[in-house]
């Protein structure tokens, strides 16, 4: 990277910029723009699609000057601060345009006297090549060598004259990388887990959970119905613990190495999510004469990402609380249910986590789409006289971003219902309180749902308890926290996810002008000043 000197409004900027070239850009990462950004060594937990704090961060392409945070890091494109992309503060920056993108330059320290507000711990500037001219077009694709995270983009970019003052730029983009869920052939993964032994705690590999697993682990204050070990098939053996253990079978923080137990975080785990996005840049300026120019700016952007959620089912005590199974319930293998039986047991435990293959299908799905218009000038006040040579510059920007945050995920209010599953009149297998009138009324549809094993759940079954009602219209009048009912209403056709739905707007006009006053022995006096 060159060190260079910024200007804004004709000022030296008091401290020195760092301006890094787009094709250096590109050699740290030709990726993502969000990834090759990140390279540099000012910028620290940036918000990338595989970030946490699903629910709570800006975007998926976010920056964060020297940590502090991304709303203290402002953003702008040709010296004009960009919108939010959410209410969390912070510019997205995979909407911008790659193909145009000639240079970035950042401020880590002193910038807000320069540049303004917001610019606590820096300023982040992605100067554009307005004046290209040309047809450029660009393309990649990749997968690892493990045969996954198949990914590919594409840049298009046209510049050109109209007449002998216009200029037009149209330029778009896209990329696309489908999701690694698991560790599958990376021998760096080993399982590993903190486990006290001896009064002394060590890390040991191939640790897997005692306390709760994919097929179900019982527990019960009667010792014949403890510590049994369902499997897929439904049938029960007793649970055998690791060499080297902690906690008994079936109690919080249980875990072995070896054993009967699984690795609760290995069958599905998030490693990079499936990311979309695509984004399309238009502007046009004209020279209406020598002393003034007009231009606008369209940009629109859309990022969408999907991942699986975690915890995805765990019924272990915390958080979603432990599943009751009662004498009687139809599922029951014949064994189990003549040990409850002879020895008048009303029920036990299950300590249960959902699997891919049945409640544990838990995701998330997070979709920007934004739209920023801005419309400018560039002036010269006079050719002589007082306001000689002065420059006045000023524009309007209009941002308007949607999000809709979509869990799929299980139904606390359905699944206990679901679990307890009898026989009916007629030899049927249906839930409990389908029997009753009442019961029917407040579940309705209500499906029995066997998790005594992982995969033995109905599509049925598991369709209940982790999805919504799709297709159930609603209206609804919007209630606000600071102004209550004001006549606004939600129309809309209910998905299976759980959504949230944020927009976001934002408006910004600023004016600005610089030059010089008078001049004396010593050299011309300036004056620059603004408000936006």
């Amino acid at each position: 990277a060159k060190i260079s000197v910024a200007k804004s409004a004709q000022v030296a900027s008091p401290v020195p910029v760092t301006a890094v070239a787009a094709a250096q850009l590109d050699a740290m990462d030709p990726s993502s723009l969000i990834a090759s950004v990140s390279q540099l060594p000012q910028f620290y937990n940036n918000q990338t699609p595989n970030s946490s704090n699903f629910f709570t961060r800006a975007g998926t392409g976010t920056l964060n000057l020297r940590g502090l945070g991304v709303n203290r890091t402002l953003t702008l494109i040709n010296g004009r601060r960009f919108p939010a992309s959410s209410a969390f503060g912070g510019v997205d920056i995979n909407v911008f345009p790659e193909a145009m993108i000639k240079s970035v330059e950042t401020v880590t320290g002193g910038a807000s006297a320069a540049y303004g507000t917001d610019a606590v711990a820096g300023v982040v500037n992605f100067i554009l090549d307005t004046d290209f001219v040309g047809l450029q077009a660009t393309a990649q694709a990749g997968i690892t060598s493990r045969n996954d995270a198949r990914n590919w983009e594409g840049d298009l970019a046209y510049g050109t004259n109209i007449g002998d003052r216009g200029h037009v730029l149209l330029a778009a983009s896209g990329a696309q990388q489908r999701g690694v869920y698991n560790y599958k052939n990376r021998d760096w993964y080993k399982a590993i887990g903190a486990l006290q032994l001896n009064g002394e705690r060590r890390d040991y590999p191939n640790v897997v959970s005692t306390n709760g697993s994919f097929d179900g682990i019982t527990t019960s204050p009667n010792a014949l119905l403890n510590g049994l070990q369902f499997n897929s098939a439904g049938q029960t053996s007793p649970f055998v613990q690791g060499s080297i253990s902690t906690g008994a079978v079936g109690t919080s923080g249980a875990r072995s190495v070896g054993g009967s137990g699984d690795d609760l975080g290995a069958e599905v785990n998030t490693l990079w999510p499936d990311t979309k996005r695509y984004s399309v840049f238009a502007y046009g300026d004209y020279d209406f004469s020598d002393n003034l120019t007009v231009y606008g700016q369209y940009v629109r952007g859309y990022n969408s990402q999907f991942q699986y959620n975690t915890p995805r089912g765990y019924f272990l005590g915390n958080p979603q609380g432990t599943i009751t199974i009662f004498s009687g319930n139809a599922y029951l293998p014949a064994n189990i249910q003549q040990i409850m039986t002879t020895n008048n047991i009303a029920s036990f435990n299950l300590r249960r986590v959902g699997s891919i293959e049945d409640i544990g299908q838990s995701s998330l799905t997070d979709t920007t789409t934004q739209d920023v218009g801005t419309a400018g000038f560039n002036a010269t006040l006079a050719s002589d006289g007082f306001l000689k040579d002065w420059k006045v510059d000023g524009f309007y920007q209009y941002g308007r971003s949607r999000r809709v945050w979509d869990q799929y995920a299980v139904r606390l209010d359905r699944i206990y219902a679901a679990l307890d599953a009898v026989r009916d009149a007629s030899g049927n297998i249906v839930c409990r309180v389908s029997t009753t009138v009442a019961g029917a009324a407040a579940f309705p549809g209500c499906q029995p749902l066997d998790l005594f094993g992982r995969g033995n759940a109905s599509a049925a079954a598991v369709d209940y308890v982790l999805g919504n009602d799709p297709g159930q219209h609603v209206d609804t009048p919007l209630y606000f926290a600071n102004l209550g009912y004001t006549g606004e209403t939600l129309s809309y056709d209910a998905p299976a996810a759980k959504r949230n739905i944020t927009t976001f707007v934002q408006q910004l006009a600023e004016v600005t002008a610089h030059g010089d006053l008078f001049t004396t022995w010593a050299g011309p006096v300036r004056l620059a000043f603004g408000g936006s």
